[in-house]
């Protein structure tokens, strides 16, 4: 009986998070048409490439995009039978970058030889959290089990320097890909 409930909890908790995912993009799409992005943004992105936080392939598509002075963007890659391989989303405060989130729905991708060990990963972190929010840098971050929906040990793992807010401050690295998948500076 415990178990039929848990699973069910589990159930609506994956379908309360699908439908505010969607909702999440639904709003960004509000009011943003093709044209020039912040120059912030634009940097962002080409830092992303220019240091390898992202496979080239998906940075030498991301298209130009204005969202008519609202600081967050939001870009998905479709495939040849227009499903969604990859999508990027980031909000600005300012000109910092506060959110990042990182999804690669392409099962397809080739991995590295190997996946990261704890320590490669814990400098991956560091490494985008130097690169674009270096006033970040100096606290102390801490590998922790964070943010349950995409934690995985030894998979997906997270560091998390506050534990304030709604969902602290936090960056995390997928180990098997080597890539930041999400990180969030917002101070809540």
């Amino acid at each position: 009986m415990k178990m039929l409930i848990r699973y069910k909890l589990y159930i609506m908790k994956r379908k309360i998070t699908s439908i505010l995912s969607l909702l999440i993009i639904l709003s960004a799409f509000t009011g943003c048409s093709a044209g020039k992005m912040p120059q912030y943004a634009e940097d962002f992105i080409t830092r992303l490439g220019d240091e390898v936080f992202l496979p080239p392939e998906v940075i030498a598509e991301f298209p130009e995009f204005n969202s008519d002075g609202k600081p967050y963007l939001i870009w998905s890659k479709l495939n040849e039978n227009s499903n969604v391989i990859h999508k990027i989303e980031a909000v600005f405060d300012d000109d910092k970058l506060t959110y990042y989130n990182y999804k690669s729905y392409f099962f397809d991708v080739p991995l590295p030889d190997e996946k990261l060990t704890l320590n490669e990963g814990e400098s991956e972190a560091m490494r985008f959290i130097n690169e674009f929010r270096p006033d970040l840098a100096e606290l102390e971050w801490v590998n922790k089990e964070w943010y349950p929906s995409m934690y995985d040990a030894g998979n997906v793992e997270a560091w998390v320097a506050d534990e304030t807010g709604v969902h602290g401050l936090f960056i995390m690295v997928d180990l098997n890909t080597g890539l930041v998948v999400r990180f969030d500076g917002r101070r809540d």
